[in-house]
């Protein structure tokens, strides 16, 4: 008798645990479903990303710049290129040993209100990476890294340029 009291105890501490538990999850997902073709952070939206560079750019943008509730009225329109390199050799073997990667951003920053072009142009990042004379998976690992920096690098060189064309856009009263 008592070990079943003890045993119905135990598992009302442990529902009761697990309930209280399961009610303290109140954070909102990092990530919220959005409609349409672009996403949105602090006051500028993105055009859908055609390529993995792209990506890797919206995404150190959004980083920077932070996520906000804030009505879009600005949309950046970005296509990123990348150029490779190896600017240095091995003595004897003549093996790369440092690998370059240059990425290319060419962006449009349009009104969204009257569809209008605040801001153009090309930004330039380059990021540098060791390479190794046998394993093939460290470089691509090494070489996706630098393209990572190389995005990060031109965010923060993208990052005045879309503020002053946000307050470019906002209307005067």
């Amino acid at each position: 008798m008592l070990f079943e009291a003890k045993h119905l105890l135990t598992k009302i501490a442990l529902s009761a645990s697990v309930a209280l538990s399961l009610a303290a999850c109140t954070v909102p997902p990092l990530e919220t479903p959005r409609s349409g073709a672009s996403s949105q952070s602090a006051g500028i939206s993105f055009a859908s990303p055609e390529t993995r560079l792209d990506q890797k750019l919206r995404n150190a943008l959004i980083d920077l710049q932070g996520r906000s509730d804030e009505a879009a009225n600005v949309q950046l329109t970005v296509s990123v290129s990348k150029q490779g390199t190896d600017s240095a050799t091995e003595r004897g073997t003549g093996e790369a040993r440092i690998g370059k990667v240059t990425l290319t951003a060419n962006y449009t920053i349009t009104n969204q209100t009257d569809g209008t072009v605040i801001a153009q142009g090309k930004q330039i990042a380059t990021a540098s990476y060791d390479r190794s004379t046998s394993q093939v998976y460290a470089n691509d690992r090494a070489e996706d890294d630098a393209e990572t920096r190389a995005a990060q690098q031109l965010a923060l060189k993208l990052r005045p340029v879309i503020n002053k064309a946000k307050s470019a856009a906002i209307p005067k009263t």
